[in-house]
């Protein structure tokens, strides 16, 4: 792994959303209930992307999905080794008045919680700057949806 370099993407950039590789084991999860936290164990594994099909879990719709956001004002950041893009996300900058949303996010396996992020937040930032939005709030997460952190 080298140096990974962040930096914005460009709309016509986006279909390397299909370089991501998503594998992650998942055993266990929360659901919220309230103020209260239940520890449900199983097996909610995520796949590859699916490089062919159209379904929510595929290139092409994830292609979509960030495609919508982008036009709808969200900015999107990628992280780079090499050539090859390991990470991305999409801050959606006007979520309401003095908030921004970090409303995407998937690493690649192999590059979450391996310290690489390390430099990733001035880059953030910086974008969040430039749009005056001094508070970050996240998306819900849906049982489907995926999260992770470099």
């Amino acid at each position: 792994m080298s140096a990974i370099e962040y930096r914005q993407l460009a709309p016509a950039e986006l279909f390397l959303v299909g370089e991501i590789d998503r594998t992650e084991r998942i055993e266990s999860k929360y659901v919220q209930h309230d103020a209260r936290l239940e520890l449900q164990i199983g097996d909610w594994s995520s796949p590859p992307w699916d490089p062919e099909g159209d379904g929510e879990h595929s290139v092409a719709a994830q292609r979509v999905a960030l495609e919508r956001q982008v036009e709808a004002g969200a900015i999107p950041l990628g992280a780079f080794d090499g050539d090859r893009l390991v990470g991305i996300g999409l801050v959606r900058p006007h979520v309401r008045p003095g908030v921004a949303q970090l409303a995407y996010l998937h690493v690649s396996d192999g590059y979450r919680a391996s310290g690489s992020a390390d430099s990733c937040p001035p880059i953030w930032n910086a974008s969040a700057a430039r749009q005056a939005t001094p508070r970050w709030s996240s998306p819900r997460h849906r049982p489907s949806t995926p999260y992770a952190s470099i």
